[in-house]
């Protein structure tokens, strides 16, 4: 049995490590590549759009097809999707391949979303009823950190420096292979007729059924629903400096260095991620540790775009990198939280369409902002919505815990 599941964990770190490395490789030089193309700021940027666009879309009809074709050929339609996407992507000399691989790209991720995971522990399931998932997405997370890092750094350090179309002609061939592994590792869960599984239409509407449970909750929960509203203006900043720095960084040096940038930004989300829980929890409330981040993440950017001096600009850069990603762990924890329903998983979702929504429409804002002035004012803008939207929302909520905690501190005093 030990044996077994050992081997059902090999097949999935494999299959997604390679995966991973496919996607990675040109990760840290994909908006540098489309701006030597002679693509501007916001179409580079609508290539985002679409992706999003296509993947809200198509997730759940993606999801009643992998029901019903099976977990591995799902995987493997993703793999010849997203190849052709990939080949699209390097091929992008107008924006009709350019956004063609956006669709099939987002189409490719809707058919993989879960898909990977869902088989490996149906089986260690099958094997352990009692399997702990913990330890295994925590190697997970591990293993695709690290091919990430050294996949991103290959891919611009190494191969973009030889020759920048080199790693997005190498990444739909390594996906490809991907697809050979899936053949040969992966052990088909069967054929399903359609009457096991509820037909697309049938999973619509019991989504609409559920969206709008989670839309009633969100109405009664006042505190809830301006949380979400203060999260997201981050997106703008997301969308800017978190996704233009290699432009930023990378203008004027006729040799590559983003793959050392991007190296150091990896570092420092990590520290971020890992100083979290530990400084959020010096706070009275996660609002005012919000509010530092948020005030911090700000002025690093603004930093940034006034410092002349470019590796000191990098420094403040990568303090912003690693307050932001502070901030990012730290709203996951608070919403999941803050979110008193058995309807958690809609609840988040419907934060998630509402993230995607924002995060769309500062993809076009940004982009545009940045073609017309410059990269600069963009991140300006960025940053000024944030702190004018976010930061009186995270005081307001702040002023309603003190009067929730002092009202609740005087109805007990006042029984005893």
């Amino acid at each position: 049995m030990g044996q077994s599941i050992k081997n059902i964990k090999i097949k999935y770190y494999l299959i997604n490590a390679v995966y991973q490395l496919s996607l990675a490789l040109f990760s840290a030089l994909f908006y540098v590549y489309l701006e030597k193309q002679g693509f501007s700021y916001l179409e580079i940027n609508f290539y985002y759009v679409l992706f999003w666009i296509v993947g809200l879309l198509t997730e759940i009809p993606a999801g009643a097809l992998s029901d019903y074709f099976g977990r591995k050929n799902s995987l493997i339609i993703s793999i010849i999707v997203r190849s052709i996407g990939l080949f699209f992507l390097f091929w992008s000399s107008n924006t009709f391949y350019l956004f063609s691989s956006a669709v099939l790209t987002a189409i490719g991720e809707s058919f993989k979303s879960g898909t990977l995971e869902s088989w490996a522990l149906d089986r260690i399931h099958q094997l352990k009823p009692q399997f702990k998932s913990d330890k295994f997405f925590s190697i997970d997370n591990i293993i695709s950190n690290t091919v990430g890092l050294v996949g991103g750094f290959i891919g611009a350090q190494i191969l973009g420096e030889y020759n920048l179309s080199l790693p997005f002609l190498l990444s739909p061939f390594i996906l490809m292979f991907t697809g050979i592994l899936v053949s040969f590792l992966m052990e088909q869960d069967g054929h399903r007729n359609i009457a096991q599984n509820d037909k697309i239409i049938d999973s619509y509407k019991n989504t609409v059924k559920e969206i709008k449970n989670g839309f009633i909750y969100i109405k009664k929960n006042k505190y809830f629903l301006r949380l979400c509203l203060s999260l997201l203006p981050l997106q703008f900043v997301m969308t800017g400096p978190a996704s233009q720095w290699q432009l930023y960084f990378q203008n004027g040096h006729h040799n590559i260095i983003v793959g050392y940038l991007f190296v150091l930004i990896s570092l420092s989300a990590m520290i971020g991620h890992y100083i979290a829980p530990k400084f959020s929890s010096l706070f009275k409330s996660r609002n005012r540790y919000l509010i530092l981040t948020t005030s911090v993440n700000a002025l690093m950017v603004f930093a940034v775009i006034f410092t002349q001096i470019y590796y000191l600009s990098i420094i403040f850069f990568l303090i912003h990198v690693v307050f932001m990603s502070s901030e990012e762990v730290t709203r996951i924890s608070y919403l999941n939280d803050e979110i008193k329903s058995n309807n958690r998983a809609t609840v988040l979702s419907i934060f998630n369409t509402l993230e995607a929504l924002v995060t769309i429409a500062a993809y076009i804002i940004i982009g545009y902002i940045a073609d017309k002035y410059s990269l600069s004012v963009s991140w300006a803008f960025s940053a000024i919505v944030m702190l004018v939207f976010a930061i009186p929302l995270f005081i307001s909520l702040d002023k309603n815990q003190k009067k929730n905690y002092r009202g609740r501190f005087f109805h007990e005093n006042r029984a005893k």
